[in-house]
């Protein structure tokens, strides 16, 4: 998507047209670049120089939609009591589109820019962490500061990450994944768990067969015992007979073996 603004001055107006043109892009969910140029004769020694003095002529939009299990894997976290949250280097706008789209930011949430963050105490930030789902315009500092917000308020923070920025978050996070596809080694080697097809539907699987799993320890580990308790019972007033203690003992382990089994179809 592009507009075309032609090599005019930069007026007041027209600045403000292009601001107008630029929030509704970004409103799209487009990621929005601005387009300028300037003629020489030959390049300056300093680069920082050929900066200055460029016609601005238009702006370019560019959208990088979310894949198609996004949304559903959004939603079944958020089914699992887990609160996904957007940190992103995106303009405001275009987060908040993208993260609507997505379920991510409902009516009663807060967005939050790295700017505001920086005018934030970290004392004020945890007391209303909770209100945001949507960080946009951040560095690499800001996530930390967010993530470690979380943790104060008694949140298990899990974070994803791929750049060699993402390092340090995903060494302060009680949980870092980083993507096994396109991710640095450096956001690897700092990761607790890397998620080998890039796909957010595989954290959302994991964090359902980890839940699962747990469930069928507890229900193993509670029938075992409770088998225990029983024939020590029988045994202590003298009504358990050897044959008893086999079936007791071989009966629990079938029947273990057989609940644990129920991972195979899930």
């Amino acid at each position: 998507y592009a507009v075309g603004l032609g090599a005019s001055p930069l007026t007041a107006a027209k600045r403000a047209q292009i601001e107008g043109y630029n929030e509704d892009m970004a409103g799209r969910a487009l990621r929005v670049l601005g387009v300028a140029y300037r003629d020489v004769e030959r390049l300056p020694k300093n680069a920082d120089e050929i900066e200055t003095r460029l016609v601005f002529c238009g702006l370019l939009g560019m959208i990088d939609p979310p894949r198609p299990q996004a949304k559903a894997a959004v939603r079944e976290c958020q089914q699992a009591g887990i609160l996904p949250v957007m940190i992103t280097g995106d303009h405001i706008v275009t987060a908040r589109a993208i993260a609507k789209e997505l379920g991510i930011l409902r009516s009663k949430d807060r967005s939050l820019t790295g700017a505001q963050l920086d005018a934030m105490s970290q004392k004020e930030l945890s007391r209303h962490i909770f209100e945001y789902t949507v960080f946009a315009r951040v560095s690499p500092e800001h996530k930390v500061r967010i993530v470690k917000a979380f943790q104060s308020r008694g949140a298990v923070v899990a974070m994803t990450g791929d750049g060699i920025n993402d390092a340090p978050v995903l060494t302060r996070a009680d949980i870092g994944i980083a993507m096994g596809v396109r991710g640095t080694d450096s956001a690897i080697e700092a990761a607790h768990i890397a998620v080998m097809d890039d796909r957010i539907s595989s954290i959302a699987t994991l964090v359902r067969l980890s839940r699962i799993t747990h469930g069928l320890l507890v229900e193993n580990i509670a029938f075992a015992i409770g088998v225990k308790i029983i024939f020590a019972l029988l045994a202590l007033t003298g009504n358990a007979t050897m044959w008893m203690a086999v079936f007791a003992d071989t009966g629990t382990c079938l029947i273990v073996v057989a609940n644990a089994m129920r991972m195979l179809r899930m």
